[in-house]
């Protein structure tokens, strides 16, 4: 159960990995392109519109960062959760092994 558990957050989990490669690949890019054309960006005035196009790549990148860690979260909770249930079963079905006489000490 723990297996199929961490199967299906592991397909979300892909999902958003994708974008965080994606994201990280705009970063570098945008970083890239100011750095090589910041003589054009100056004598344009450009400077504003790249900050800002930079700025909103960095706050799409830091939400699925957040998107991240609480898919993480769901994760162990879903799993301490079930390893719970898996625990308190086998001693309820221990217990009343004991209590029938079907289990000695």
């Amino acid at each position: 159960m723990a297996l199929c558990w961490t199967f299906f957050v592991h397909c979300y989990t892909k999902k958003l990995d994708y974008f965080r490669f994606k994201y990280n690949a705009l970063t570098q890019d945008s970083i890239n392109e100011i750095i090589s054309g910041i003589q054009d960006i100056k004598l344009n005035g450009f400077e504003d519109y790249k900050i800002n196009k930079w700025e909103s790549i960095q706050q799409a990148g830091f939400e699925n960062n957040q998107k991240i860690l609480k898919t993480e979260q769901i994760q162990m909770i879903g799993f301490d959760f079930i390893n719970q249930i898996k625990t308190l079963s086998i001693s309820l079905i221990t217990a009343m092994a004991v209590i029938a006489g079907k289990l000695f000490r």
